[in-house]
């Protein structure tokens, strides 16, 4: 009778167990359901950082809504004056997601006005977030930490890219988020020189164009763009992005120039495995993301010499594997 009381005792603490393993399954899976029910595609969220309320955009395909799997997580960053909405139109990142399974969100920087001319703090560079001194370094770790406890976002596979100031914004993101983040791609963006020494190696795919209105190649002050929005301090060349995070990731100094495409150079940097620092230099590039959309009616027109979007995920695929 002992014996049958114990197999009964089992059978119940089983049963139990089981109860609440279907429970928790049913409250996970409510939960995503709520999220679908709120939306899958492009929705916009915010969190309250530093007192103030910041907004992103957030893109999670259907196909991961109910999942378990860990997938990575793409921040895409817009260029001075626009905001997330500005950088899911120009990037065309979402579609991407959507094909490669990852999840994408879009933040806006910060600046007076609730939904347009919002900008980066990159030191130098550039108005509202510069002259604030905006926590935007901050900020960003903190999305990332609310994307990783709320999604099924893997901590070690997350990329941060972003256009001109957003550029410049994914360099400052490389610099003081490195345990966070595992690859950097700024796209038509600079530096200015006295940046500070990254915290740790951050993979880096950098992309210029050679007919870049506002990011001169041979660096130097830029007044026509950058008048009131930065401090004056003159522009590196755009080499010495790459030369910066070659000496970071303990590459080798002097890059491999390579014909990449027929009007494309590629200064590839040897480095150690999974800190690989490459810079893509196009010919008919210009102030613009390649192979997107121009940021706004009077933006240059992208060239269309390579995709920038599919270059950075192949790139973030190849460093994370």
């Amino acid at each position: 009778m002992a014996h049958l009381k114990t197999l009964g005792l089992k059978a119940l603490l089983a049963a139990l167990l089981l109860f609440g393993a279907v429970l928790a399954a049913s409250a996970e899976a409510k939960a995503w359901g709520d999220r679908k029910k709120d939306g899958w595609g492009e929705v916009t969220h915010s969190i309250e950082y530093d007192g103030v309320k910041r907004e992103y955009i957030l893109h999670v395909p259907e196909q991961i809504l109910g999942s378990r799997k860990k997938v990575p997580l793409v921040i895409m960053l817009h260029g001075g004056g626009g905001n997330g909405a500005n950088a899911v139109m120009m990037s065309k990142f979402s579609q991407k997601a959507n094909s490669e399974g990852f999840i994408v969100a879009f933040p806006s920087g910060s600046g007076r006005f609730k939904n347009k001319l919002k900008t980066w703090n990159f030191w130098h560079c550039c108005g509202y977030a510069m002259k604030n001194q905006t926590d935007d370094a901050g900020f960003l770790s903190a999305l990332i930490d609310t994307l990783v406890k709320n999604y099924p976002v893997d901590p070690k596979r997350v990329l941060v890219t972003g256009m001109s100031n957003g550029a410049m914004m994914s360099h400052r993101a490389g610099i003081e988020l490195s345990k966070k983040v595992a690859v950097i791609a700024p796209v038509v963006g600079t530096m200015f020189g006295d940046e500070p020494k990254a915290k740790g190696p951050v993979a880096a795919l950098i992309i210029n164009g050679l007919k870049d209105a506002h990011i001169k190649p041979d660096g130097g002050v830029n007044e026509t763009r950058f008048k009131d929005a930065w401090d004056g301090t003159p522009m590196q060349p755009i080499l010495w992005q790459s030369q910066y995070w070659a000496k970071i990731n303990g590459c080798k100094k002097e890059p491999q120039k390579i014909e990449y495409k027929p009007t494309v150079i590629l200064y590839d940097y040897d480095c150690p495995e999974g800190l690989d620092v490459r810079h893509l230099v196009l010919e008919s590039g210009t102030h613009s993301w390649p192979g997107g959309r121009a940021g706004h009616g009077g933006g240059a027109t992208p060239t269309t010499e390579i995709s920038a979007t599919d270059e950075i995920w192949a790139f973030f695929e190849e460093m994370t594997r």
